[in-house]
Formats: C-alpha cells, structure tokens, sequence
C-alpha cells in the first residue's frame, strides 16, 4: 500500500453496458467490482466507492430545448439528473464501456446533456464554470471480439470517449509510456453452448485484473 495521508477521494464506478439480464454478473459490473475491490487494498487515503450502472438508469435523448439555460440539470429528466450528480460530487470516475456501436447508447445521451448544458450556460453567462472542469476521469473499454482488436478499441472507445469528457474540462488518466487514454480488453475465446443461438465469451480474468490493478495504482498515484 503506497498511498498515505489525509486525502480523501470519493471515486465513482460507472457500467456503461446496457445488457439486459446481466447489470450484476455482466463483464462491465465485474470490472467494477475489481476495481473497487483494487482501490480498497492499495489505499491508505480515505477512499469511498461507489458503483453505478447505467442498465439502471433510463435517460432521455437530449433535445436542444435549452431549458437547462441557468441550470446544472435538465429539467425534464430526472434519471440524467441523479447520475450527473454523482458524476460531479465525485473526485475521480471510472467509467467502464462495452464496445456497442460505437459507445452505448445510454452514455451518449448522458454525455450529450452533458455538452449541452455545458455549452448553453457557456453561452449565456462568459464566467459561468461547469462542475466538472478539472475533474478525473479513468477509462477502460472492452469487447467481444479477440486480441487482435485492441487498437481498434481504443481508438473507437477510450479516444472518442476521452474527446467528449475532455470538450467540458475533464481530465483523462492515461496509463503507460504511450499515454493511452485509459486501457483496453477482448476476449481470449468463445464457448458455443447448446441451445444458445450467441456463444459465451471466455475472458482471461487473471490478465484482466493485473493490467486493470497497474492502471489504477498509476491514476490513484498521480492524484495522490
């Protein structure tokens, strides 16, 4: 544990995945779950975490109406509301995304009110500051195809994800000498089951944990 002193960190976790049935035992929720288990092990600092999922969440598509003109909200969607709160109360947010097409659907609405208000109160008011300029921001993208597509990943996933939050202020916490803009897995195999028309997705979970275990202990140090 290298991590000591007074600091205290609320850090968020957020499963961008969509898929019905699996909010608790999909691949994105399991990411999450590691990465609260990895920050509670490292930390000495005070760390809460919390884990959100976006399967619980029902955003509506952002408008234009520009209603949220001299407000942090969307006056028409409650469910938007309460996750962009969490969002800006937190210090450091970890957003996990599945490889939809391009990003999941749910995120890019959060993501659009998010400019939006952004935008529109920029506009109105030359001082006005959105509460999450100068905030962290973590990523860690994954899909269903093999190795082979890693690149892809994070050019399609990290790299338009990071240009998003980046366009409000927020920071992204890269990891490695390349300076990704998060990390990135595939699959290692698949499993055709009788009676299923999809295969199950076999994941190296060993791998997984040790590359997500270095991107953490490399975002929590350069906070710290």
């Amino acid at each position: 544990m290298i991590y000591q002193g007074e600091i205290k960190l609320n850090i968020l976790c957020i499963s961008c995945s969509n898929v019905a049935g699996y909010s608790e035992t999909g691949t994105s929720a399991n990411v999450c779950r590691i990465i609260k288990k990895l920050i509670e092990k490292q930390a000495v600092a005070s760390c809460t975490v919390d884990i959100e999922k976006l399967h619980d969440y029902n955003p509506a598509a952002c408008n234009m109406c520009m209603v949220c003109t001299g407000k942090n909200e969307c006056v028409y969607d409650s469910h938007f509301n309460k996750l962009f709160q969490k969002i800006c109360q937190a210090d450091l947010v970890f957003y996990v995304i599945p490889h939809y097409s391009i990003i999941p659907a749910k995120l890019t609405i959060i993501f659009e009110k998010m400019q939006e208000i952004c935008y529109v109160n920029g506009c109105r008011d030359r001082n006005y500051i959105f509460p999450l300029i100068g905030k962290r921001a973590a990523l860690i993208g994954h899909g269903g195809s093999p190795k082979e597509m890693e690149p892809y990943y994070r050019t399609y996933i990290l790299n338009t994800v990071a240009s998003v939050l980046k366009s409000v202020g927020v920071k992204i916490a890269t990891y490695g000498e390349q300076k990704d803009n998060g990390v990135v897995f595939g699959v290692s195999g698949y499993i055709k089951k009788e009676g299923k028309d999809v295969p199950d997705m076999q994941i190296d979970w060993i791998q997984v944990e040790e590359m997500i275990c270095g991107y953490v202990s490399e975002t929590l140090y350069n906070i710290i």
